[in-house]
């Protein structure tokens, strides 16, 4: 069985000052061309999605990715999302990333 895919480097270092030292990071879907992991600290836990960087359309979703990032600041804006559940966004050397906080739930 093959390693599996580490959560970007840059997301990662920039959310350790939410969740804290990250103690697990746990890859939780590899499928379409994205990819996302729960990155848990001591003080909490937030879901990372990021494009798979070598992808046929990498940059397709990377594009994809701006976009979410995009309607989640503007449903913030207008009130319908809770200021705090975007964590943040950023590109990272395979392409984007963007995080929020975990929601435990089926």
């Amino acid at each position: 069985m093959g390693q599996e895919p580490p959560a970007p480097g840059e997301a990662v270092a920039l959310l350790t000052g939410h969740t804290g030292e990250p103690t697990t990071i746990q890859l939780l879907s590899d499928r379409r061309g994205s990819r996302a992991w729960k990155v848990q600290g001591p003080t909490g836990a937030v879901a990372v999605k990021a494009n798979t960087p070598d992808g046929d359309n990498a940059d397709e979703k990377a594009a994809e990715m701006a976009q979410e990032d995009d309607h989640l600041l503007r449903l913030t804006a207008a009130g319908a999302l809770s200021p705090d559940y975007r964590v943040g966004a950023g590109t990272w050397e395979g392409g984007r990333w963007l995080a929020v906080n975990w929601i435990d739930g089926a």
